[in-house]
This record gives C-alpha cells, structure tokens and sequence, in this order.
C-alpha cells in the first residue's frame, strides 16, 4: 500500500508519498504534484512517477518501507546506520563525514565487513571508518577525486589486511594514526601524487615493508613508522626529503631487516649510533646518496645480522667514525671504490669476522688503528690502489687471519705498533720503497712468512722492536740496496727456519740490536762484507744463541 502524507504548503495541501531514489537507490519523500524530483541524498535529478514506481517494486519484492540507512546533508555523508555485510557508498557523496563508520558496539555486534567507496568522494573525514573490527575489505579502487584523508580514519580497523590506494590519483595528503591499530594490515599501495603523510601513520599495524620510492613527499617526518612491530622493510629511494639519519629517526622498529636510502639526495650523514639498536638489520643502501659525508661513530656497531652496506658512488664520503661498523659479524664485503673517503677511524669495521673482500679508494689517507682488526676472513689484504696512504696506525690489521697476501701502497711511510701481527696465514710481503719505519711487532706472528725483501728501501730508517717476531716459516731475508740505519732489539726473535740474511750495499747500517736475530739457530754463514763498518754494527748479543760464521 502507498503511504500517503499531506503536507500543508501556503493554503494548499499537498500530497508527499514515499519513494525510491532511481540513482542511489535511497528511500526518499516526494510530492505527487511535481513532474520531476530531486534526491536529498546523491542530489540526482529524474521523473517523479518513475520514483514512485521504484518504491512499489522495492516494497512488492520484500523491501523496507523506509530506510534511513545513510544520513547525508550536502553531498556529505554524515552517518551510516545500515547494519549490512557490505556497504556500497551512494554515487555523488563528496565527503565521508567525522566517524561516519565508526561503530562502539561489542565484538558480535560488529557485521560489516566489505565498504565500496564512489568516484565522487574527495575528502574521508577524521575516524570516518574507525574501529571497524570485523571490516576486511575497503575499496577505493574508483576513488580518483579522492584528495585527502584524515587522521585516524581506518585506525582500529584491525581485520583489513590490504590498503590499495594506488588508484587514487588525486590523493595528496593522509593524517596521522590513518591507519594505526590495523593488526591485520600487511601491505598499502601508495598513488605517486601522495606529498603528505602524518606521524605514526603505521603504529601498531602488521605491515612488514612500506615503499615510498614513488612518491614526491613534501616533507618527511620518519615518526610515520613509529612502533610498527612487524615492518622489515622500509624503501626510500628518491626520496628528496629524508634528511640526516639519528638514533632517533626510525623508533622502535628493531624488526628491521633493510632499509633502502638510495638516491637520497639530501642525507649528509648517518649521525652517531643511529642504528646500533637494530640486531635484525640485515641490508642497507646508501647508493646514490650523493650528499653523504660522513658515516659517524657507532653508526651500525654491533649490527650483527648486517650482511651487506651498499656504499655505490658516493663522492662526498669522507669519514667512517669510530667503531660505525665494528661487530658486524655477518658483514661479508665492504666496497668504498667509488667514494673519496679520507679517513677510517678507530675500529671502523674491527671485529667483522666474516668480511671477506675490501676495496678502498686511491683518495684514503688514513687506516686507524684497529680498523679491520679481527677480521678473521679476509683473503687479501690489497691497499696498492690507496695512492695517498701515507701511515698505517696501530693493529690496524691485526689479527686478520686468513689473508694469504699483503700488498702495501706505494707511498706508505710508516707502519705501525701490530699494524699486521697475527696474520697467520701471509706468505708474502713486498716493501715499496718509501717506506721508512716499521714499529715493533708489526708484522710478528705470521707463521706462514717464507721470505722478506726489503731491496731498495732507500729511506728505511728502523725495523722496530719485535717487528717480525716469530715468524717461524720465514727462511730469507733480503736487504740488498736497502737503507736500513738500525735493526732494533729481538726484531727477528724466534725466526726458528731463517738460513739466509742477505746484506749488499747498506753503507748507512748502524746498529744491530740486542738479541735481533736470537733463537734463529738454522743461521750458519753470514755475509757483511756489504756492511760499511762491517762486525761493529752487530751487538755482542744481536744473534744471541745462534752459532755460525762470517765472510
């Protein structure tokens, strides 16, 4: 039966029955006198008898006589108060309103599980669909007018497990917390007209990698990723607003397992102990980042599960700080070929041990002491690239086990205090020729050393205390046209095979010292005739247990 109501207007009554929006399929009140109608709802213009007949049919085939499912004012959807499974959002609704979705009702009160967003829509209003519990599906995939959303409009909504608003063309900002408490979110799709995106956007949601590389962010505030449990991946590349990294600018995601900064052009360093927290870290780039300079102290100390730094072209690195890559036990390969880094400092990549290849550039002036110390598993130890190395600190090599080579740079002048001790398994050493001091137990301790060639080390002044210590496979020593002015105290101690000191045209030899050469009994001739002052060089106790003869 049609409802019929008599609506008073001037001294006329008119006659208003229900009917049925032909658009947007809302019940809607209209006059019978008028040929065409309008709908309150969607704002859709069409013929008032069609109205009408599409109630009749809705009502014949089990319809509700009234529905007041959507309340909309103006193109804006101020309330949803259907209780559907799946919800299809009226065409012509510009703005979902405040908590237009939101529902407050106990856990088996929740049903709506699917949401279908028109075209029309521009603006979803803070906490528009909060808290939807049970919701597992929001399609915005025709929503290309869509410009904004505001904070915390999906947060709560905890069953969603995807956010694709790729399509969404139009889309420049999201608020913050747009999507926190969503548990269940493990992946969003970003459009690349996206410019904004508000603190803490991800707190609390399942994702495990969001990629920005895409988009153009005005700014970027990394509180965006703030207490994201699961995140493992975090892409930035390109992206020209990340500025200098600090311990505080990714909080609470030790989750981490990589981070991609590549091609950020305005990163200018990665500031003191910015990620010592993160132990699951296993990948980071910094290719491209053509700004960098420094890589600080402590930057990634203790990383233990970094596997691989990608340090690409970047022309302006100068410094690796003090201990910035120091326990990194899983580090396998550290390539600074195409940087102009100066100087690695005090420990820079010591305790790595299962670093395997370094490549350093010609522009590396100085290696620290402890540098690589400790690096058990490198196999080559090839500085003769690093043109304007000069010095050569303290046990910055030390301990590096299994490098079967040594190759020192041209220009090196000074090698210091257990620059290289313990390097077990070297088997050669080639001396350039302007190296001019060799301090004590530099090269001591590598048990795999046959033979030692200082021929034509014109500026050598002094092989220091201990240098070659124990160097118990050593069998030949070469000082032919060498300038060596003082072989100090047990520098040869323990060179248990030695059979053969060759001297030829060291007229500046002075001095050598107490117990130089003791406990290398395999000695037994020994020819100075190319020592200037002959036997006067030699301490009573140079070769202190030790009988042979000279010539």
């Amino acid at each position: 039966m049609l409802k019929l109501d008599l609506v008073e207007r001037g001294h006329v009554c008119m006659a208003v029955v229900d009917a049925k929006c032909p658009n947007c399929g809302n019940i809607i009140k209209i006059e019978t006198n008028r040929l065409l109608s309008g709908c309150p709802y969607c704002k859709a213009s069409f013929n008032t008898n069609d109205a009408i007949q599409a109630y009749r049919t809705h009502i014949a085939t089990g319809g509700k006589a009234v529905d007041n499912t959507f309340e909309i004012e103006d193109n804006k959807l101020i309330r949803y108060n259907g209780r559907s499974k799946s919800v299809t959002v009226p065409s012509g609704i510009e703005i979902i309103g405040y908590e237009a979705f939101r529902f407050e009702g106990a856990k088996d009160e929740h049903v709506l599980q699917s949401i279908i967003l028109p075209s029309s829509v521009k603006v979803i209003e803070e906490g528009a669909f909060a808290n939807n519990i049970v919701v597992t599906n929001i399609d915005l995939s025709e929503c290309d007018n869509l410009v904004e959303i505001g904070p915390r409009a999906f947060s709560g909504c905890r069953s969603i497990y995807e956010i694709d608003l790729s399509k969404c063309s139009s889309l420049e900002k999201i608020g913050e917390k747009v999507f926190a408490g969503c548990k269940g979110l493990g992946s969003v799709k970003f459009p690349t007209s996206l410019n904004e995106i508000g603190q803490s956007a991800f707190m609390n949601t399942g994702l495990t990698e969001i990629d920005l590389s895409m988009i153009k962010l005005k700014k970027l505030d990394t509180q965006i990723f703030k207490s994201c449990p699961q995140l493992e991946s975090v892409i930035l590349a390109n992206c020209d607003k990340v500025g200098d990294i600090n311990k505080d600018s990714f909080p609470e995601l030790e989750s981490l397992l990589r981070l991609d900064f590549s091609n950020c052009k305005n990163i200018t360093s990665i500031n003191d102990s910015a990620f010592t927290k993160f132990k699951r870290l296993q990948y980071i780039n910094f290719s491209g980042c053509e700004n960098l300079q420094y890589i600080e102290n402590n930057a990634f100390k203790d990383c233990v599960n970094l596997i691989e730094c990608t340090f690409g072209d970047l022309p302006k690195l100068q410094v690796i700080g003090k201990n910035a890559f120091r326990g990194c036990r899983a580090l396998e390969n550290v390539d600074l070929s195409q940087t102009n880094i100066k100087s690695i400092e005090i420990w820079g990549f010591g305790q790595c041990p299962v670093l395997r290849t370094i490549s350093l550039p010609e522009s590396i002036e100085t290696i620290s002491s402890w540098a690589f110390n400790e690096c058990d598993s490198i196999m080559t130890i090839n500085l003769s690239n690093c043109i304007n190395l000069a010095y050569i600190e303290q046990a910055a090599f030390q301990n590096c086990k299994s490098a079967q080579a040594i190759i020192l740079p041209d220009n090196v002048n000074v090698i210091s205090k257990s620059a290289f001790q313990g390097c077990v398994m070297a088997k050669s050493i080639k001396f350039p020729a302007n190296v001019g001091t060799i301090e004590s137990l530099a090269f001591a301790d590598m048990s795999n050393l046959q033979e030692l060639s200082f021929t034509n080390c014109s500026i050598l002044i002094s092989i220091d205390k201990e240098a070659f210590r124990n160097e118990t496979s050593l069998q030949t020593i070469d000082f032919s046209n060498c300038g060596i002015q003082t072989i100090c105290e047990e520098a040869f101690k323990g060179c248990s095979k030695l059979r053969d000191i060759k001297f030829a045209n060291n007229e500046n030899l002075m001095s050598v010292q107490l117990g130089a050469f003791s406990g290398c009994k395999k000695i037994k001739k020994l020819n100075i005739s190319g020592i200037a002052n002959g036997d006067k060089v030699f301490d009573k106790k140079a070769f202190d247990g030790v009988k042979f003869t000279t010539k």
